[in-house]
């Protein structure tokens, strides 16, 4: 589990970008493989309607290997 504030408002076609970036961080501070698959994935987007709290699953997945190369 991965809860973070990000600062912002995305479009639908950077929820993937967002979500990746996110699991990166998690990899790289639990010391976790890049390559390894991750399952049920999902960013939530928080909101107010109506002075209620509204959580949003903007993007999800029930299988997900993070497309990325390590920079050093």
């Amino acid at each position: 589990m991965n809860s973070q504030t990000v600062p912002g408002k995305y479009l639908p076609n950077q929820y993937e970008a967002v979500a990746c970036g996110l699991l990166l961080g998690k990899i790289e501070l639990n010391r976790l493989k890049r390559d390894d698959v991750y399952t049920d994935l999902c960013l939530v987007e928080q909101g107010e309607m109506g002075g209620t709290r509204v959580d949003n699953v903007v993007w999800n997945a029930e299988q997900y290997i993070p497309i990325s190369q390590e920079v050093k």
